[in-house]
């Protein structure tokens, strides 16, 4: 293709499908809602009968408020003492970080002061997709003599202004600079559109030029025209056939002196529409992104040697994105081993979605959502009705595991003894620990247990999240001393050889023997040389464990003996 007009068409009027205006908006020669005829129940850009939201318009034409003001973007450029023109030679093909602007001046017919675009979707009712994203546009020129031609320009990726001093309201009020594009093949991205309206020769009527940007054979890229018999029904463009009263200043008109607005004279000004969801997806793929509109004017010629002119204000920022996008949110599992899962929202592009997942372990899954799922990391790729993909990955984090190092019994000192305990390390889980003995019925903030009898304890560790590592450590006892203590009763009275003898076994450690209740110990169990009586005798062990006892001595009565001669 080449970058001539010849593909142009002229006029094509008729009625874009969109939900807002209220009726659809007519591409019709006129600004008004309700005319001219044949367009008596379609909107437009103003509706004198119904001013408000209520009506049939988006801007309302005795105040000039925008009724829309999300959707709706008015830019108001000064005429005289121009503050953005473009400086140097600023050409359509040239990477757009190299243009300059400042304040100067423009050849009237180059001169823009007002233009504006409306952003709607189509409405099902008046025939339209309600996935089809409509820009209504229209713009001005100073006079209706030579050729004028106001460019649209629709960019992918973010066109902003440097240099620019503005007032609180956003309005440029002076400085100079250049312009920063994100886009990165020759300062746009490849499907880029530049709708043209091009008034030649004087311009009896508007015609409408579409160029695409496209990467040459040789290196580099191109604005290439495109015929507009791709875009039939899809692209709307006409000039004003009749004079146009509007709430806002045209070049200093006031011919009623009423200091409201101003008056628009016939092929003063030209509207459009471009269904630019349909118009993207013919040119480039059906998964586009917008994100700037940049309205310009520039002088005539082809486009290798056309310059740009005026700019009314700053590149317009919008963000139309037709792939779909989803935001995953990972719910970890609470206890290391544990299940969590992810909750996958998905918004934009055209129903159905399809869903693919991979996981850890050779996972997959097909489903919006997951439950019960492990922790890993996992893979998401959500697809649109159109082949429009997004893709992302989400980690599930779980917490470390409770490990327990040692839980230590402390054995009780004696046979049937208390003072036994249990000691548990541990570490890990998340949060504060608590700890159990008795397998999780009570928990305790400490890790020490005392006052145990011997036995087996079912110890339990749990964390904030509940998480549980169980359990069992055994408390043992020594043997219990088994003690009994044997008088040696002598068979006569006076034998020296008295005293009681005890025999033990068990406790710990070496025994120790004592014969006056615990007095005094000694190392034998055998007691001798005592006299007849009661002895308390006891038996400890290394632990000072005690068996007692008591023991009596017997010594007979001497023999009383008399011999009578």
């Amino acid at each position: 293709m080449t970058n001539s007009t010849a593909s142009a068409q002229g006029v094509m009027r008729g009625i874009v499908p969109v939900l807002l205006p209220k009726g659809g908006s007519g591409v019709d020669g006129d600004a008004f809602a309700h005319s001219p005829a044949g367009y008596e129940n379609v909107g437009d850009l103003f509706d004198s009968q119904h001013p408000g939201i209520e009506g049939h318009g988006v801007i309302n034409p005795f105040t000039g408020e925008l009724l829309y003001p999300e959707v709706s973007f008015f830019l108001q450029d000064r005429y005289i003492n121009d503050l953005t023109i473009f400086t140097k030679s600023n050409k359509i093909n040239d990477n757009p970080n190299m243009y300059t602007w400042g304040p100067g001046n423009s050849p009237n017919k180059n001169e823009i002061q007002n233009a504006g675009a409306h952003f709607s979707y189509g409405d099902p009712k008046l025939g339209g997709l309600s996935t089809d994203l409509w820009c209504l546009f229209a713009g001005d020129r100073q006079v209706t003599t030579g050729s004028s031609y106001i460019d649209f320009e629709f960019l992918q990726k973010s066109l902003t202004m440097t240099g620019a001093t503005t007032s609180t309201n956003g309005t440029i009020t002076g400085g100079s600079g250049g312009f920063t594009s994100l886009g990165t093949q020759g300062g746009r991205t490849v499907g880029d559109i530049l709708l043209t309206i091009e008034f030649t020769n004087g311009g009896g009527d508007a015609n409408a030029v579409i160029r695409v940007w496209t990467a040459k054979a040789g290196g580099g890229y191109e604005y290439v025209i495109h015929p507009n018999s791709e875009f039939l029904g899809r692209i709307f463009i006409t000039n004003n056939t009749s004079p146009t009263h509007v709430p806002f200043d045209v070049y200093g008109s006031d011919p009623n002196g009423t200091g409201i607005g101003g008056d628009y004279g016939v092929n003063q000004w030209a509207e459009g529409a471009i269904n630019l969801s349909q118009v993207f997806a013919a040119v480039q793929d059906p998964c586009f992104s917008l994100s700037t509109l940049f309205i310009r004017t520039r002088s005539s010629g082809n486009s290798q040697q056309s310059e740009l002119k005026d700019f009314p204000g700053a590149p317009i920022q919008f963000k139309v994105d037709s792939n779909p996008k989803a935001v995953a949110v990972a719910t970890n599992p609470a206890c290391n081993g544990g299940f969590g899962s992810i909750n996958l929202t998905v918004t934009g592009g055209l129903l159905p979605y399809t869903y693919s997942w991979t996981g850890p372990n050779n996972f997959t899954a097909d489903t919006e959502d997951l439950t019960t799922i492990l922790a890993g990391t996992y893979h998401w790729e959500v697809k649109n009705s159109k082949g429009c993909i997004a893709t992302g990955s989400v980690v599930l984090v779980e917490p470390p595991p409770i490990v327990v190092s040692s839980a230590t019994a402390v054995n009780p000192k004696c046979n049937a003894g208390t003072d036994g305990s249990i000691s548990i390390i541990a570490t890990g889980g998340t949060g504060s620990l608590m700890y159990s003995k008795d397998n999780g019925l009570t928990y305790q903030a400490s890790n020490v247990f005392s006052g145990l009898a011997a036995g087996s304890y079912l110890w339990a560790v749990k964390d904030v999240n509940n998480c549980v590592l169980k359990g069992t450590v055994t408390i043992s006892q020594p043997t219990d001393i088994a003690a009994s203590a044997v008088a040696n009763n002598p068979l006569c009275f006076g034998v020296a050889n008295t005293g009681f003898t005890i025999t033990a076994s068990g406790g710990t450690g070496t025994l120790m023997y004592s014969k006056d209740n615990g007095a005094t110990y000694v190392a034998s169990s055998v007691f001798s040389g005592l006299s007849a009586g009661t002895y308390s005798w006891k038996v400890k062990d290394a632990n000072e464990c005690v068996k007692s006892g008591t023991v009596t001595i017997s010594i007979p009565a001497d023999i009383a003996a008399a011999a009578v001669a």
